[in-house]
């Protein structure tokens, strides 16, 4: 395989929000008097899915305006927390691959937050999706389809890098390779939805490319 295009997830790779995605989505719905919410069930979908699906699983379908309102409040609480504050060394990754790699960041956040981690962040990429940029979320292959298109690369020249097994599972129905970051799931999890590799850090990332030719 030769590799000439990295896509980087944003939750869970290159910020670490995991644990306060969790807290909000715990805040939301404990208001809705809810409990029991398992943020790694849902990592990679997109905020008013996750409303809509762990409310109706609960019990208490909610009309579309009202997964739009706790969807916009889940997402303000995440901002009031910096959940954009990139993981240590996130800069220097996305520093050392763009000579030699196209860039992409393809997730499923709002755009707000993705252009807020741009913006604070000063990482540099060729190409920037958000979900709202998209019809249909992860695990749908959609958001890496687009951006495959865009970085004008093969499929099977393209590595995204993930957290999420629905991410995993998008990526590989789009017929990239992926390396995961464990964290958000289980290692064992990420595989078995298709990881080629799963790494314990994103600045391991660099030295395997290296690896790959």
């Amino acid at each position: 395989m030769s590799i000439r295009a990295v896509i980087f997830d944003l939750d869970g790779v290159l910020v670490d929000s995991v644990t306060l995605h969790q807290r909000a989505f715990e805040e939301v719905f404990a208001e809705l008097g809810l409990s029991g919410f398992d943020y790694s069930l849902y990592a990679g979908w997109r905020t008013p899915e996750v409303i809509a699906t762990f409310a109706r699983e609960k019990g208490l379908p909610l009309r579309a305006y009202e997964v739009a309102r706790w969807a916009q409040e889940k997402s303000e609480r995440v901002r009031a927390m910096a959940a954009d504050i990139p993981v240590d060394g996130a800069r220097e990754v996305i520093e050392r691959l763009g000579g030699r790699y196209r860039l992409g960041l393809a997730s499923s956040a709002p755009r707000a937050a993705v252009e807020s981690f741009v913006a604070r962040s000063g990482c540099q990429f060729d190409l920037v999706l958000s979900g709202d940029d998209v019809k249909r979320a992860k695990p749908d292959p959609e958001i890496y389809q687009i951006s495959l298109w865009r970085l004008a690369v093969a499929a099977s020249d393209a590595v995204v890098v993930e957290d999420a097994a629905a991410g995993v599972e998008a990526a590989r129905a789009a017929g990239a390779q992926v390396v995961a970051i464990s964290g958000t799931a289980p290692a064992e999890k990420l595989r078995s939805a298709g990881a080629r590799e799963v790494l314990d850090r994103l600045a391991d990332l660099p030295p395997w490319l290296a690896t790959q030719g």
